[in-house]
């Protein structure tokens, strides 16, 4: 798809959407006093590729780029919350779209405060069964570090298959570290239920 369509692509995704116990819907400003301490906090970026440190200038920055790059086809930014007290959760987006290959990359993170509750999992699995049925879709892809293991479980859990290890595929503070590489078809995805 050209860039134009792309734009028109994301623009029919139903948003907020809504799963049993969260919605996740595009971030604003409003957001950012919350989304900074999560996103600020080392044990979200260690394992994502989120910048440490993280302040108030780089929530404005994310939000300012996420609807950027929604207008522009090339990614989809969403915040996750609860659905019922709309705390704040953590983030889930689609990236490195590439419409003519119908295909793009999944990343997320969830707040330490909220791990082990299947928030993650439940917020992949309804954008990427919203991305197959609105966006046709043909292949989702993610990468998590090989020293997150509980990343690659949210992954399986709805179907992805691990595809290879890229080695020393990334630098950090601590030196070089291995991603592993995911895919997912659309007959593959399976409910976490």
């Amino acid at each position: 798809m050209p860039r134009s369509t792309g734009s028109t692509a994301l623009r029919r995704v139903r948003l907020p959407i809504l799963t049993p116990r969260l919605l996740l819907r595009p971030p604003r400003r409003s957001d950012v006093p919350a989304l900074v301490p999560l996103v600020g906090d080392w044990r979200v970026a260690h394992p994502t590729r989120i910048p440490h440190p993280y302040g108030t200038k780089d929530g404005y920055a994310f939000i300012r780029s996420s609807q950027s790059n929604r207008r522009k086809g090339t990614a989809l930014a969403l915040s996750i919350f609860d659905r019922n007290d709309r705390r704040l959760l953590g983030g889930i987006g689609i990236m490195a779209i590439d419409w003519k290959d119908r295909r793009f990359e999944l990343g997320y993170w969830v707040a330490p405060s909220d791990w082990g509750r299947g928030i993650a999992v439940e917020a992949a699995y309804a954008v990427c069964r919203e991305a197959f049925r609105t966006l046709r879709v043909h292949r989702i892809e993610a990468r998590v570090f090989a020293f997150n293991p509980r990343s690659a479980r949210v992954l399986r859990k709805i179907g992805f298959r691990l595809e290879g290890r890229g080695r020393q595929r990334h630098r950090d503070g601590r030196g070089w570290t291995d991603d592993l590489q995911f895919g997912l078809f659309e007959p593959e995805l399976r409910s976490p239920r």
